[in-house]
């Protein structure tokens, strides 16, 4: 992928995850109290918030693919 494609995807990305990101986050602060940490819901909330960080890395950058089949 060229320059501009790497642009394009950035700009897409800036665009539309801003809002399904936070909304996810939210629901995971939400949900976190009210469920056992050893259960399966509360590895996956736990999982989603100790990786924010990493995430946010991808929706930052434009040349990185939001895909583990790379």
């Amino acid at each position: 992928m060229d320059s501009t494609g790497f642009e394009q995807r950035l700009a897409h990305r800036k665009q539309h995850a801003p809002e399904w990101l936070d909304a996810i986050q939210d629901k995971c602060r939400e949900l976190g109290p009210s469920v056992l940490p050893q259960s399966v819901i509360g590895k996956a909330i736990q999982y989603t918030l100790n990786q924010w960080e990493k995430l946010m890395v991808t929706i930052n950058d434009g040349e990185i693919e939001l895909s583990t089949n790379v």
